[in-house]
């Protein structure tokens, strides 16, 4: 099922900030060595709220020509994930991006 995705906040997509640092930490994230995503994950910065919400954030908006579009395009796809109704253990999980 397809759901709803809230981007002008920075709570509805924490847990699938958070659920991508886990992803990467522990090397479960794959991109297949794709150069423009590793760029983009080499200038990404996390903005906390102050209640323990994350987001990835462009650094210096004002200024930067550096683009996130595919970090933030994983993280509105893990959010599916993380909210998904049958959260069932799975054997393997490796997200893969190409």
């Amino acid at each position: 099922p397809t759901l709803p995705v809230s981007l002008g906040c920075v709570k509805p997509l924490s847990s699938a900030c958070k659920e991508l640092e886990r992803l990467v930490g522990s090397r479960e994230f794959r991109h297949g060595g794709h150069p423009i995503l590793r760029w983009m994950a080499s200038v990404v910065e996390v903005k906390n709220d102050g209640n323990d919400n994350i987001r990835p954030v462009k650094p210096d908006r004002a200024k930067s020509v550096t683009r996130i579009d595919g970090v933030q395009a994983a993280v509105t796809a893990l959010d599916g994930w993380v909210r998904r109704e049958n959260k069932a253990p799975v054997d393997h999980r490796v997200i893969v991006m190409r």
